[in-house]
């Protein structure tokens, strides 16, 4: 991973600031703040945590449990399509689907990748029909919208907002193909030399539109320091990536710029993990990221903003607790394409309205900042219990969410339902067989299979 001290990977970030996007710069949100969210980074420095509950699994299972019950209760659907579940998980033929899908997304190829790409056009044409969420209605009569990206290769719904706005600036955020990261297969065109929608009176434009609308910045978003608030000298010195030069200690963004949407497709990519992320990062990757990610994107979007977010397994507690947290301080709805990947467990978090700077949301960058410090340069194991105690507990959960839950889910179950029946692992298992899975916590890791690409940091 390139060193933080190279102009190279630190020069877009220097070309999108001397964009001229119009706007008053005094109007500040607090955590796009630089100096704000240092303090936020300070004031939750990593602390050791109490030793690790060793009963932690046995309550992850009753937790499960707990869940499944609630929605075979109270979603007609849910018992058939565990059931399937239960049938590809006994299947060996299913073992060897995703065994395939696994070696052709690791060695994808350039024809591998653009069949990705019209996937994912696919899916933005969807979301886009049912959401209108790429459709962006400017809030400022001087300046464009504007659109961040996380882990948006190759580029599928970044080029849907392009297609659908005239008029729109966009950041968009990919790991470097040499890191093991998904080439970026779009490219942006000129903006129209039309007349702007945008007016001052007397026939001219309100701002001028750029001939470049989206800059790519290569950068690995887990070692994102510097945007997350962290000081060089407050990172120590003896840390792997340190030694490596692989935290990036220059921002990425530009320190102020809030935005319209953003977008959070980014997932931990096999290859890169392999091969470059290091012993020391074999465990907790997926919660180093998924905090960086969502604490950049709650503390970016501008109040009222959108977000979009991809996820897995609507019923798991770990989607729930999100979904419960986000409506505390947007809009949410779920939504799953129907299409290629419609047997898997992903789905798209859509959040509107986002009150970024409301209470809850500024709790929840905080806590996420936290546990991307601890889970970066203290022991994950602690993280993850600390997540645990810190929890709204299950039962509470369910009383205070649990209809909305059922209320957004039931569309993305029911698309899953869908693309389970027609898959022949679902059929004629063999239920003698051993499907080499982890049956013990109840979830099928093939159901976790969705392709890497489309999870790409």
């Amino acid at each position: 991973m390139e060193s933080s001290a190279d102009d190279t990977l630190s020069s877009p970030t220097l070309a999108l600031q001397n964009l001229k996007i119009g706007g008053d710069q005094k109007e500040t949100i607090a955590l796009s703040d630089p100096n704000v969210l240092l303090q936020v980074a300070r004031d939750c420095k990593a602390k050791d945590g109490d030793p690790v509950d060793e009963d932690a699994s046995s309550l992850d299972d009753q937790e499960r449990k707990r869940l499944a019950q609630y929605l075979r209760d109270h979603v007609p659907i849910f018992s058939e399509l565990e059931d399937l579940r239960q049938k590809g998980w006994k299947n060996p033929a299913g073992d060897e689907y995703f065994k395939k899908q696994r070696f052709h997304t690791d060695h994808a190829n350039h024809d591998t990748s653009l069949n990705f790409l019209r996937m994912m056009q696919l899916a933005a044409d969807k979301l886009q029909r049912a959401t209108n969420i790429f459709t962006l209605v400017p809030t400022d009569a001087r300046r464009p919208p504007t659109v961040l990206g996380f882990g948006f290769a190759p580029g599928g719904f970044l080029q849907k907002i392009l297609l659908e706005n005239v008029h729109v600036l966009i950041w968009g955020i990919t790991l470097p193909e040499s890191l093991g990261g998904i080439p970026v297969l779009i490219s942006d065109f000129p903006c129209p030399q039309h007349q702007s929608p945008f007016h001052r009176g007397g026939g001219s434009t309100g701002f001028v539109a750029h001939p470049i609308r989206l800059q790519v910045i290569a950068a690995d978003i887990t070692m994102m320091a510097a945007d997350l608030g962290m000081l060089p000298d407050e990172i120590p010195a003896s840390h792997p990536d340190a030694i490596a030069h692989n935290f990036l200690l220059r921002r990425q963004l530009p320190p102020l710029q809030r935005f319209d949407l953003v977008t959070c497709e980014a997932g931990v990519l096999r290859p890169h993990h392999a091969v470059h992320a290091g012993a020391h990062r074999e465990h907790g990757e997926h919660i180093r990221l998924r905090a960086a990610q969502l604490a950049l994107a709650v503390a970016r979007v501008k109040p009222g903003g959108s977000m979009i977010v991809l996820m897995h397994k609507a019923e798991s507690s770990d989607s729930v607790r999100m979904l419960w947290l986000f409506s505390q301080f947007c809009r949410v709805r779920l939504f799953k394409p129907d299409g290629p990947h419609h047997y898997k467990s992903s789905f798209y978090m859509v959040a509107t309205d986002v009150q970024s700077q409301s209470e809850p949301a500024l709790k929840a960058v905080k806590r996420w900042v936290a546990e991307w410090k601890m889970a970066t340069f203290g022991s994950v194991d602690k993280c993850l219990d600390k997540m645990k105690k810190e929890a709204i507990g299950v039962e509470e959960l369910l009383q205070v969410f649990g209809h909305e839950w059922v209320r957004l889910g039931n569309e993305v179950w029911e698309t899953q339902l869908q693309g389970l029946r027609m898959k022949s692992f679902t059929k004629n298992a063999n239920r003698g067989g051993h499907s080499g899975l982890d049956r013990g916590r109840g979830e099928s890791n093939k159901d976790e299979e969705e392709g890497g690409v489309s999870a790409a940091q």
